[in-house]
């Protein structure tokens, strides 16, 4: 099972295996503050060029000295502004021979771990999410998978970070990277490449389609939803 099939399973596993840890509230869930949720939320719901997206996105790791300094060199190598065209030209493709026609929800998850091996952002279709549901329990029960969105940059920071022996990044301490630069960056060019796309294709036969974006194996967002008059950004953490 990959992906949006292992969700459920995970999250009970996460919930029997808490332990005690400064990072979570007293209902053993992360507290929304720690790794800069809400200015991620309010930077993409701004709609801001990738470029300025992107720096503000990089103060955020800054005020973590220690984490700022392991990745200092390479955060600057990273490209994502020329990521834009790619992705779309991908996500073209997936809507032309891959996402059927009941899809309302689409599903897009990170797997860091395995981008260094060749694999990109997994790409889920769902029929269960409905014009006024505010979730994204839809990503549970996606029926169709389709080929992995690339993101170039992601997969360059993933791999330097998983075969580079140069930096002490150790966990938790690259969550404060993950969530402002890994999920938060490449959310801001999603959300650009889908925002450049024809409604027609977005929605297919579908008055709307919500997008979720995030961590394949736990936190997501509710990235946004596209309709006849083109793609909204939303970007929502809250909407599990």
């Amino acid at each position: 099972m990959e992906g949006p099939e292992i969700l459920a399973k995970l999250r009970e596993a996460l919930d029997r295996s808490r332990i005690a840890n400064p990072l979570l509230t007293s209902a053993g869930t992360l507290d929304p503050s720690t790794y800069h949720h809400g200015e991620i939320e309010t930077i993409l719901q701004g709609f801001p060029s990738v470029e300025d997206g992107v720096r503000r996105l990089y103060q955020l790791v800054e005020q973590h000295p220690q984490v700022y300094s392991a990745v200092a060199a390479v955060l600057p190598t990273l490209t994502w502004a020329e990521d834009i065209a790619v992705l779309r030209t991908a996500i073209l493709d997936r809507f032309e021979h891959c996402v059927p026609s009941e899809t309302t929800g689409i599903y897009i998850g990170l797997d860091g771990l395995n981008m260094p091996n060749g694999n990109g952002m997994e790409f889920g279709c769902s029929p269960a999410w409905h014009e006024g549901d505010h979730t994204i329990r839809f990503i549970d029960a996606c029926n169709q998978r389709c080929k992995d969105l690339p993101n170039r940059s992601l997969t360059k920071y993933y791999t330097w970070y998983y075969q580079s022996e140069s930096h002490e990044l150790g966990h938790p301490d690259c969550l404060f990277v993950e969530y402002p630069v890994c999920l938060g960056a490449s959310a801001l060019v999603l959300v650009h490449a889908l925002s450049g796309m024809p409604p027609a294709i977005l929605c297919g036969g579908q008055a709307s389609r919500c997008f979720a974006f995030g961590f394949h194996d736990d936190d997501m967002m509710r990235l946004g939803v596209a309709t006849q008059t083109g793609f909204r950004c939303e970007a929502n953490f809250g909407c599990y």
